[in-house]
């Protein structure tokens, strides 16, 4: 006889929920690829990428990372990632379909939680997509509440028109032209990130961001590990100077496979914006696009950055998804 699995009154003693082992990573890799696709972000990780990315700073898969199952097979995760140095951990996880609704994602919470209480941290942020009602109306009734929103935005490079149409030379310049609109200095230079210039990358990067919302201060540790998830070099690293000061910055990915690039983060100091160097530095990022032979090029973006929004959509971006991100207190007051 086929077993009943959706049986109320036994069903929920058939889940375990338990941190992970080693051993777990081919299942918890099912778990998070489903994620991805249901989220229909294009993001589809490898086995190996996962594995990498379980070695972030300041994360210990075997207690930030809660699995369940339905007696043995997957059925759902959840996982801390803490940064304590901005008093939060950011929250991910999924329930498969077929176990929603009978307090499976009540228990992972519960654990995350937990979890977070132990190490002290206060703050819980989780990021949703706008299209889940079913993840807002749940966070909802946990007592999140919505605090920011982003976007996601995608170009073409063939919208791009100062791109040339042709294939481009081995060695393309990332000096743009006086047609261009000038340089914002006579002093301005734009170049590839150096091997061992974490340092210099995580004291532009914290001096960029700084009192940004969201944005835990990076170590040269960080960074190294950054740049080394996924096989990824510095070469897709722009930095920029004026004179012998770093200035700015593009952090760049691309994804071969899908022919897409993604800018992870473009940044200005504050003394030097409204020069034009973000444009320039773009303008750069665009023609690294190119030379890798992207088509696609997607980026995230805070709604109430607004010079950066105008700048973006000058480069045909425009919007096609909406993420909110929720926020849970543990506690206030003293």
């Amino acid at each position: 006889m086929k077993q009943d699995y959706f049986n109320r009154e036994n069903y929920q003693e058939h889940y375990i929920i338990r941190n992970y082992p080693p051993q777990d990573l081919p299942a918890y890799c099912r778990i998070f690829q489903e994620k991805e696709e249901n989220e229909a972000l294009g993001h589809y990780p490898t086995l190996e990428f996962l594995k990498e990315k379980l070695k972030r700073p300041r994360f210990n898969p075997q207690e930030d990372i809660f699995l369940a199952f339905y007696n043995t097979r997957p059925a759902g995760f959840a996982e801390l990632t803490p940064e304590p140095g901005i008093d939060r951990v950011i929250l991910e996880g999924m329930v498969y379909p077929e176990h929603r609704k009978q307090g499976l994602g009540t228990l992972l919470l519960e654990s995350c939680i937990q979890r977070a209480r132990d190490k002290g941290i206060n703050t819980l942020h989780v990021n949703i997509t706008g299209d889940n009602p079913q993840g807002e109306k749940f966070l909802k009734h946990k007592g999140f509440k919505p605090v920011k929103k982003f976007v996601e935005m995608k170009t073409r490079l063939k919208k791009i028109p100062f791109l040339p149409s042709h294939k481009p030379s081995r060695k393309p310049s990332h000096k743009p032209s006086r047609k261009q609109g000038g340089l914002p200095s006579p002093e301005f230079q734009l170049r590839q990130l150096k091997e061992g210039e974490e340092k210099l990358l995580a004291d532009l990067q914290n001096k960029c961001f700084r009192d940004t919302w969201g944005y835990q201060p990076n170590t040269p540790e960080d960074i190294r590990y950054r740049i080394n998830l996924g096989g990824y070099t510095t070469q897709y690293i722009l930095v920029a100077f004026l004179g012998q000061e770093p200035s700015g910055y593009c952090w760049t990915v691309f994804s071969p496979g899908r022919k897409t690039g993604r800018i992870l983060m473009l940044g200005v100091l504050p003394a030097h914006r409204g020069k034009g160097l973000g444009k320039h530095i773009m303008e750069g990022a665009f023609k690294l696009f190119q030379k890798n032979n992207t088509r696609l090029v997607e980026l995230t973006v805070d709604t109430d950055n607004l010079p950066a929004l105008k700048l973006y959509r000058s480069f045909g971006f425009r919007k096609w998804k909406d993420t909110w991100w929720y926020e849970l207190k543990l506690w206030t007051g003293d």
